[in-house]
């Protein structure tokens, strides 16, 4: 039925299983679709309403067995505002994420992100409160501000070799998340990235990575972290990167370090010691206020 313009409604059989690729792709006026309670309906096609622009609204049977609603291609559905599934405990299944044009269930648990997709885009997935874990592709390259912002649920994610940036507020607020193991390729964490992410323990670099600058308030308020390994190649550390990371008992910094920012460490109260390498140029303003324990041990320059 691809192409049919003038297709404005399709009640389906109980007896089908397969809907094929592209299969309604183009129906311009296709407003409703309609499954049978008894739908024996297992897998939809890629792309089989793509450009369906005047369907606004979809519930799909329990017995669709493929990715919940991933596998369903939506892109050029302008007008989706809403869809859901027949089975409340489909939002357990894995949903299969394509880019900017898909459609996210709020209620989504488990997240898997197109091999096409180099890209994450700003408040892709902001507020998922049932977001438990997300599977990156080896595409990626970037993920944009306040993609994963408020997931609180989200517990762990492996960031592939590709990733070069990752943007401000991208895990704001992500209190389940426990370690983070970052890929040689991150060049720049940016400002709030991890902001309140009360359960992160530890942060992983390798040894050959390329992260130049860790943004403003990135690890602002994650207070149950303990470890931190900064790689060689770090030039900056901004403005209240670990204010308020009252479990953080050391740190080591790299001697290419050029400049610290205002309140970096402030309020890091198990902090006991520090060592400035020869490379810095800028050292900011109230860099221990309330660190009591680095008053009574010692700083010092390398």
């Amino acid at each position: 039925f691809y192409g049919c313009t003038s297709l404005a409604s399709i009640k389906l059989p109980a007896s089908l299983e397969t809907i094929g690729d592209g299969a309604f792709g183009g129906c311009t006026s296709l407003a409703s679709i309609e499954f049978p309670a008894d739908s024996s309906l297992e897998y939809i096609g890629e792309d089989a309403f793509e450009g369906c622009t005047s369907l606004a609204s979809i519930k799909l049977p329990a017995s669709l067995k493929s990715y919940w609603l991933g596998a369903c291609d939506f892109d050029g559905c302008t007008n989706l505002a809403s869809f859901s599934s027949a089975d409340a405990a489909d939002s357990t299944k894995p949903f299969l994420y394509k880019g900017q044009d898909t459609p996210v269930p709020t209620l989504v648990e488990h997240l898997v992100v197109d091999s096409s997709v180099t890209f994450i885009e700003e408040k892709a997935f902001v507020g998922l409160k049932n977001l438990k874990t997300v599977e990156l592709p080896a595409s990626l390259q970037s993920i944009g501000y306040s993609a994963f912002d408020g997931c609180t649920s989200l517990e762990s994610l492996e960031f592939p070799a590709s990733l070069n940036s990752i943007g401000s507020y991208a895990f704001d607020g992500c209190t389940s998340l426990e370690s983070l193991e970052f890929p040689a390729s991150l060049n720049s964490i940016g400002g709030g990235a991890f902001l309140g992410c009360t359960s992160l323990v530890s942060i992983e670099l390798p040894a050959d990575s390329t992260l130049e600058s860790i943004g403003v308030a990135a690890f602002y308020g994650c207070t149950n972290l303990a470890s931190v390994e900064l790689p060689a190649s770090l030039k900056s550390i901004g403005r209240r990167a670990f204010n308020g990371c009252t479990n953080l008992a050391s740190i080591e910094l790299p001697s290419t370090l050029k400049s610290i920012g205002d309140y970096a460490f402030y309020g890091c109260t198990s902090l006991v010691s520090i060592e400035f390498p020869a490379s810095l140029k800028t050292i900011g303003d109230v860099l221990f206020m309330d660190v009591p324990a680095l008053y009574q041990s010692s700083c010092q320059l390398l």
